[in-house]
């Protein structure tokens, strides 16, 4: 779980906490939800995911709904799931 929440801390340079935290801030939110998304797709569950960031499983399942949305309409947000997805499959099997 680290290992995503890290590397999409870096790809947006953000902290490690400010991905799980609580910040509002657009660009922050993005960048969580789409941990959030990519955590999902490891196969962690709403739970474990919201027990790490400290928001209820249903916030969790709005902020991956709200990704998938975008995904299909803004290119800039599929582009840094797609190459955070490709980096987190490049470090899991290494």
């Amino acid at each position: 779980m680290k290992i995503v929440i890290r590397t999409v801390a870096n790809y947006f340079h953000l902290t490690y906490e400010q991905v799980i935290g609580k910040s509002r801030v657009s660009r922050i939110a993005t960048a969580r939800h789409i941990a959030w998304s990519l955590l999902r797709k490891e196969g962690y569950t709403f739970t474990e995911i919201s027990k790490v960031c400290s928001v209820h499983h249903t916030s969790v399942m709005n902020g991956i709904r709200n990704i998938e949305d975008q995904k299909h309409i803004n290119p800039l947000i599929n582009r840094a799931y797609l190459s955070l997805d490709r980096k987190i499959q490049k470090q899991s099997s290494s």
